[in-house]
């Protein structure tokens, strides 16, 4: 992810990890933020809401889901925006969280 690129809040049914590989960045998961960089891993739990940030240096890191295949993964963001499989998100201006 380029400096400062981002991935909008969003939620999806399976529990998902991010580990850091370069630079660093903020995941935000249910309005709390969590440093993410290299080595820094991160858990997310199913149905909630999360989002990301890269920091100056932007970010790479591995991810994965609870589940047998990414196909099955569908986004839902919270901007209002249809659903959309994995295969079609795309990095868009981030829309913070807000805590309901």
């Amino acid at each position: 992810m380029p400096s400062h690129g981002t991935l909008n809040a969003h939620r999806h049914e399976p529990a998902e990890f991010n580990f850091g590989l370069t630079g660093d960045g903020t995941v935000l998961v249910n309005g709390a933020c969590f440093r993410i960089a290299q080595g820094i891993a991160v858990f997310v739990s199913g149905n909630t809401d999360d989002g990301v940030v890269a920091g100056d240096r932007g970010r790479s890191i591995a991810y994965g889901f609870a589940g047998r295949e990414f196909d099955g993964v569908t986004y839902k963001f919270k901007d209002g925006t249809q659903p959309r499989s994995l295969a079609s998100v795309d990095e868009r201006p981030y829309q913070p969280l807000q805590k309901e």
